[in-house]
């Protein structure tokens, strides 16, 4: 999906395997616990690509990992925008 130029938000599988490669700034005020950038998959079966991976809590106080290929945008905005479409699928579903 990123070399075709698709862009996309997504919770990370529990079973994933990430192999962090930087550890990538957050403002102080952020809502984001953590916004690293990361190679998913195994040494065999590795995706080439890049993703960011940040770290969040919802409403709740869970913990979500979200995935993504976006670097333009602040962890933040990630975040608010991972929101509102879980929002948008809870209101279309319900």
């Amino acid at each position: 999906m990123t070399d075709e130029g698709y862009f996309f938000v997504s919770c990370l599988r529990k079973n994933a395997i990430v192999r962090p490669i930087e550890r990538l700034q957050l403002p102080e005020n952020s809502l984001v616990q953590s916004d690293d950038m990361v190679v998913v998959g195994t040494t065999q079966n590795r995706i080439e690509n890049t993703f960011r991976l940040l770290n969040v809590l919802d409403s709740k106080g869970n913990q979500l990992n979200l995935i993504t290929n976006r670097f333009d945008l602040s962890a933040d905005e990630i975040a608010e925008l991972y929101k509102s479409l879980w929002a948008i699928d809870c209101f279309s579903n319900g």
